[in-house]
Parts: structure tokens; C-alpha cells; sequence
């Protein structure tokens, strides 16, 4: 009897020996699954944090490329040239008119309003530049200071040579202004400092 009692209780022994790995087995999977799933979700977090911050940054560096790009943005141009007129003293309007006609190669209407001659050079509300006319007055006197006035023609050495030709002189032959053309001034047959321009 106490032989089949020792033969009994080593067999339980056995089994439970045998059991508790198995137990340990079954336990062990489900740590791993907890662990994997808690440094699945730690991980997801520092993802989302890690975009979120690089979100942050790339639209903190497009703030000032757009401020650049706004500033860089080229004024609208003006509906129209700031200046529409202009009036060049003389004291002789025909002989002006006739000096005028012959170095410009145009035609001058003249006007007369009573204290005012004037002869209006050629021109259009809708062509480019402004206009403008001679004027004789008791209140307008040629002059070399003050305001310029830039005539537009198609070759300044020849109208500097008309210049000469019929009564006035070159003050500053044609000279470039780089990428803006060329100009030169001239004084006409009144005594007032005029200038010319052109693209070539």
C-alpha cells in the first residue's frame, strides 16, 4: 500500500511539473501581446507627435516666403502718364513755329486767345506721352533753368544737326543712358534749354 500511495503522489508531482511550463507558456504570449500592443500605441503617439510638429514647421516657413512673395508683387501701373501738357515760352511765336516745324519734322497749329499765341504741336488724347504747345506771353519767358522738356524722335544726331541748321545750338551732344536709350539737349532759337530721346 504505501508503495502504489508513493507511486501515486510522484505521478501527481510529475504532472504538475509538466503543467507549469505549459502555464507559463500560455501566460507568456499574452505579455508579449500587451507589451507589443502598448509599444505599438507609444509609438503611434511620438508618429502623430513627430507630424504634427513637422506640420507646425512647414507652415511657419511658408509665412514668410508668402509675405516675400506679396511684397515682391509689382505695383499696378497707373491708368495713365502723370503728365498731359506742356508750354514752351517764346517770345517770336512764328519764328518759334517755324523753328520747331523744320527740326521736328512736324506741323503746329497755330491759336491765337487774345494775351496768349500759341502753336500746338501735333498729337493725340490716346497716343502715348504728352503734348503740348509754344507759348508767347508778356508773363512767359524762355529759359535755360527749370523744368525739361524730352522731345521723342527717331535719330537725335540728325535732328541736332536741323538744330544748328536753323538757329540753335547743341549744349549736350547724344550721350547713352544705358538700357533707356540715348539723349541729348539742345538750345532752340528762343533761348530755352529743350531735349531729345531716343532708343538708338
Amino acid at each position: 500500500m504505501a508503495t502504489a500511495r508513493r507511486k501515486a503522489v510522484a505521478r501527481k508531482s510529475v504532472r504538475k511539473v509538466v503543467r507549469k511550463p505549459a502555464r507559463a507558456k500560455a501566460r507568456q504570449p499574452a505579455r508579449v501581446r500587451k507589451a507589443s500592443k502598448a509599444k505599438a500605441r507609444s509609438a503611434s503617439r511620438a508618429a502623430s507627435r513627430s507630424a504634427r510638429r513637422s506640420t507646425v514647421k512647414r507652415a511657419a516657413s511658408r509665412k514668410p516666403a508668402r509675405r516675400a512673395a506679396a511684397k515682391a508683387v509689382a505695383p499696378k501701373p497707373a491708368p495713365h502718364n502723370p503728365v498731359n501738357w506742356f508750354e514752351i515760352p517764346v517770345r517770336d511765336i512764328a519764328r518759334a513755329q517755324a523753328f520747331y516745324e523744320r527740326v521736328l519734322q512736324t506741323t503746329l497749329s497755330l491759336h491765337d486767345m487774345g494775351a496768349f499765341k500759341m502753336a500746338w504741336f501735333t498729337g493725340s488724347p490716346a497716343g502715348l506721352g504728352a503734348t503740348g504747345t509754344l507759348m508767347q506771353s508778356e508773363s512767359y519767358v524762355p529759359s535755360q533753368q527749370g523744368s525739361l522738356v524730352y522731345f521723342s524722335v527717331p535719330d537725335i544726331d540728325a535732328t541736332l544737326a536741323r538744330v544748328q541748321l536753323h538757329g540753335g545750338r547743341v549744349l549736350n551732344p547724344k550721350m547713352s543712358i544705358g538700357e533707356h536709350g540715348f539723349v541729348a539737349h539742345f538750345e532752340d532759337c528762343e533761348g530755352n534749354r529743350v531735349a531729345l530721346h531716343s532708343m538708338t
